[in-house]
């Protein structure tokens, strides 16, 4: 088990949005379970302070990250985008880790 907040950054190479990441209820936080897991240090990684935000814009596309792929925005979202259409997947793996990361953009263009 490995948190997708590391996949952040690389997220970040290649756009030239702003992102904010969210972090909380959405997903199953470190437990007693990833103590000695081989992706542990993906828990204890802390993304820069610039990529959180208290002051973020809503109605705009999302990108979910995480380590299956979404068939649906999740509920706790709905407000912050401006559609729940699926506008672009990220879902290539090259199958050589058990660990994947996904990527899905819902909403429509900024």
């Amino acid at each position: 088990s490995g948190s997708t907040g590391v996949a952040i950054p690389i997220l970040d190479m290649f756009t030239e949005k702003k992102l904010a990441y969210l972090r909380g209820s959405f997903g199953n936080d470190a437990d007693e379970s990833v103590k000695n897991a081989s992706l542990r240090f993906t828990w204890e990684f802390e993304l820069p302070k610039f990529y959180s935000s208290t002051k973020m814009a809503v109605k705009l596309p999302v990108a979910v990250v995480s380590s299956e792929r979404m068939e649906a925005l999740p509920a706790e979202l709905t407000s912050l985008v401006n559609s729940n259409e699926i506008m672009s997947e990220f879902l290539i793996s090259s199958g050589a880790f058990r660990y994947r990361t996904f990527v899905t953009v819902f909403g429509r263009d900024c």
